[in-house]
């Protein structure tokens, strides 16, 4: 059975006993094999997949879409409390230190684990992609790792609340806008079109799924995950929306960041509106 299960979300559960919280997690499991996609916020998922039945120890790989703290943040948990021993896949630059400018400062929203912590449990880290231009990598067969977009549409532009920390270690903090070069996405190829799989989408929904169509061509037949229009105005996430709509999807699923102003749009097509909620799965 083919299918993609939302591990945990910021939605409450399907059930009363599943946990959730602001992170996203979920199954992605085509033709008999599986990945784990996020981990959200804590170790949490970990109990609502043996609830959901979800035997975790199947997966081949953990694929991170990009190193904000609500899809890492159960990384520790996974590795330290379980056998699961298997390859951590992320985008380019994933280490690089991440904060949100919030309440007249900056706020340390990244990885709680280092490259070094990889190394001394042993952990193989594969890197899919530089940023720039487009890659892809196919994971599973027919689940593909898809990173670095090209920006096409402007109004989709990086907030400037959320920044990087680069520079020399002994040197001074240099923070920069973040542009995501990190972020990846997942493309599930499916009998009747693609399934797009976002974590937040901050390069833009509309750029990362005008690159699955220029890279895979076919339907889209189903976007799923988080989309970051929480902090858009109206006219951007009706824009979105719009947009999405005008793809064709059987299904539209957003969650996790994308605020309840686009929410309320997609919910107005029950025919396509798929709700995300921990614990509720999507069959294909």
């Amino acid at each position: 059975m083919d299918r993609i299960v939302t591990i945990i979300e910021n939605n409450a559960g399907i059930r009363n006993e599943l946990a959730f919280e602001h992170g996203l997690s979920l199954w992605v499991e085509r033709e008999g094999r599986a990945i784990l996609f996020d981990t959200g916020a804590s170790g949490a998922f970990l109990k609502n997949a043996r609830l959901l039945g979800i035997d975790l120890s199947r997966a081949e790989a953990v694929v991170i879409s990009h190193g904000h703290s609500d899809h890492s943040g159960g990384i520790r948990a996974l590795y330290e409390s379980t056998s699961f021993h298997v390859p951590l896949v992320t985008g380019p630059s994933f280490f690089d230190e991440k904060y949100a400018y919030e309440h007249g400062g900056h706020h340390f929203i990244g990885l709680d684990f280092s490259e070094a912590w990889l190394a001394a449990e042993g952990i193989e880290h594969r890197v899919v992609g530089n940023g720039a231009p487009v890659s892809s990598f196919e994971i599973i067969p027919g689940v593909h790792i898809l990173n670095g977009f090209k920006r096409t549409h402007p109004e989709e532009a990086d907030s400037s609340r959320f920044v990087v920390a680069r520079g020399a270690p002994s040197g001074p903090v240099d923070f920069e806008i973040d542009d995501y070069r990190d972020e990846i996405c997942l493309v599930v190829e499916t009998k009747k079109g693609l399934v797009v799989v976002l974590g937040c989408a901050h390069p833009g929904v509309m750029n990362m799924v005008d690159q699955v169509r220029a890279n895979f061509g076919g339907n889209i037949r189903a976007v799923l995950g988080g989309t970051h229009l929480m902090d858009a105005d109206a006219k951007r996430a009706a824009v979105t929306i719009d947009y999405l709509r005008s793809l064709g999807c059987e299904r539209l699923g957003i969650a996790h960041c994308s605020g309840a102003t686009a929410a309320a749009l997609i919910a107005e097509d029950p025919a396509t509106y798929y709700a995300m909620r921990t614990g509720s799965g999507l069959l294909f």
